[in-house]
């Protein structure tokens, strides 16, 4: 019934907004974009 989405102990750190809404998008929608949170950081050159 319960599941974890991130383990911040076993990461050793807390999640990024970025990488906590793309895990929760992963989980609910996973084909539907983020838009500008999808973009890796190299795109935005």
């Amino acid at each position: 019934l319960f599941r974890s989405i991130f383990d911040r102990k076993r990461a050793g750190r807390f999640p990024e907004i970025k990488e906590l809404k793309q895990l929760i998008r992963d989980l609910i929608a996973p084909d539907k974009s983020l838009g500008h949170s999808d973009k890796s950081p190299s795109s935005n050159i």
